[in-house]
């Protein structure tokens, strides 16, 4: 019995030598009284200027709360979206960082090649923490079933509104109830074509935002629910597509693509001269990067935040997109991220993605727009004004303190605007070949802005093409 138990001795000693041999030889377990090694997180996002301000008290904030965690940053040069051409070499060589930004136009071709971890199973271990994602928002991130990203911030499409020719015209200012028709009725008052300059009472522009809502407005639609068919040709796309040829060609309350082009100019130049009354776009204008790259001493291609500067006396606001025949339905402009299918890290990933999406991490942040105060060009061209905002992707955080108390935000009815135009967003239809389909549609519709063909005969020659194109979607 002694002998019995001196082996036993024996043997626990042994197995607890081993034990503190082998730990000694995996340098991934701490030896005693060493702390343990912390796990690193490689976090890929644009070299945009609100990233630089931002991300490093974020994860300031995040390796207290978490500090057996590290994040590490690589930065894109890109400051607006990392290119899909980047992402398929890194994917292809193993050397896609952990987490990275994933432009919602990418999201078909990541589930469809596994870029990235499925995060469905994480997102229903916590149903209620999903659950406070804007539902359309949040489905910018899924194709097919699988959620590739998660979303920490979005852009509203909005209306923009140049108060001073409102009240320069005695018109009252648009609110949430108003409809296409009442828009186009003031855009016609505001409307100055004698002048010299030329004053317009509307900018509306062909890029695909703009198109989308004026479609769904009218009952229409690019293309069918499953995706497979383009359905420009029904009778209420038809209608939405030669009514917005008609503000050009009939009404003259808008400057056409032809007039933008005599006028070498775009939205994002000609809304701040003050001499457009409304314009629909998507809030990321005024946006301080465009500033940020461009020479100051020069100023070779003015954008809007030089117009702004230069026209300090414009008086604007937003409001949401008008209500058309059918209703009123918005787009968002995600900001998500992804966690690597190839990543070793995927819990570590997984609790900063958490973190960045959270409250936590929304506060870490501090006001939305006041990183712009950090920038040494911002100060010193006075352009504090001169912002752009992102919304939180949850809706608990819709009427966050930190928005709330930003008077620029409030003043310009951006974040009441920004909360309304959330009770209408819908979920994307995702178009995995996007790339041939939308200019083959921007192209086809040419004829309709040049008044060279109605839309109900543009749309029959088009369609079949955008058909063949669809047909070629896995």
């Amino acid at each position: 019995m002694a002998g019995s138990t001196r082996r036993q001795c024996l043997g626990t000693a042994g197995i607890a030598l081993g034990s503190l041999l082998s730990a000694a030889c995996d340098l991934s377990l701490p030896l005693p009284g060493q702390a343990t090694p912390k796990s690193t997180v490689r976090f890929f996002i644009r070299n945009h200027p609100r990233n630089q301000a931002n991300r490093p008290v974020q994860i300031e904030a995040f390796t207290e709360q978490f500090p057996n965690f590290a994040v590490e940053i690589e930065w894109h040069a890109d400051k607006f979206f990392i290119p899909e051409e980047t992402l398929t070499s890194r994917v292809a060589a193993g050397t896609v960082p952990d987490v990275f930004e994933l432009a919602e136009a990418f999201v078909p071709r990541a589930a469809q090649e596994g870029w990235t971890h499925d995060l469905s199973p994480r997102l229903k271990q916590d149903q209620d923490d999903a659950d406070d994602f804007y539902p359309a928002v949040l489905a910018a991130g899924r194709y097919a079933g699988t959620q590739v990203a998660l979303p920490e911030a979005w852009s509203p499409h909005l209306m923009y509104v140049n108060r001073g020719l409102f009240k320069q015209a005695q018109l009252p200012l648009p609110d949430y109830t108003w409809t296409y028709d009442r828009w186009l009725e003031a855009a016609a008052r505001l409307t100055q074509a004698e002048a010299d300059p030329t004053v317009w009472g509307a900018l509306y522009s062909t890029w695909f935002p703009s198109l989308l809502h004026t479609l769904w407005a009218w009952g229409g639609s690019l293309v069918s629910a499953d995706g497979q068919r383009c359905v420009l040709d029904s009778p209420p796309a038809v209608a939405a597509l030669q009514w917005i040829a008609e503000l050009w060609l009939t009404h003259r309350v808008s400057p056409s693509p032809t007039d933008l082009r005599r006028l070498r100019g775009s939205e994002f130049t000609l809304f701040p001269t003050g001499r457009f009354g409304l314009m629909p776009h998507f809030h990321l204008t005024p946006n301080i990067a465009w500033l940020v790259e461009r020479d100051s001493s020069t100023r070779k291609t003015p954008g809007i935040d030089w117009s702004v500067r230069e026209n300090p006396a414009l008086d604007w606001a937003v409001t949401t997109v008008p209500i058309g025949p059918a209703g009123r339905e918005t787009s968002s402009w995600p900001e998500s991220y992804s966690i690597a299918a190839s990543t070793a890290n995927s819990d570590a990933a997984w609790e900063w993605l958490k973190f960045l999406t959270s409250a936590a991490g929304f506060a870490a942040a501090g006001p939305p727009t006041g990183w712009v105060a950090s920038i040494p060009e911002a100060r010193r061209l006075d352009l504090l004004d001169v912002r752009g905002v992102m919304m939180p992707a949850r809706k608990s955080l819709a009427d966050h303190p930190l928005l709330q108390q930003d008077a620029w935000l409030t003043e310009r009815d951006v974040l009441p605007a920004s909360i309304e135009t959330a009770k209408t967003l819908r979920p994307p239809q995702h178009i995995p070949n996007y790339d041939e389909v939308l200019p083959a549609i921007w192209q086809g519709c040419q004829p309709i802005w040049a008044g060279t063909q109605d839309a109900r005969r543009a749309m029959d020659d088009l369609v079949p093409n955008i058909n063949a194109l669809l047909a070629k979607t896995p």
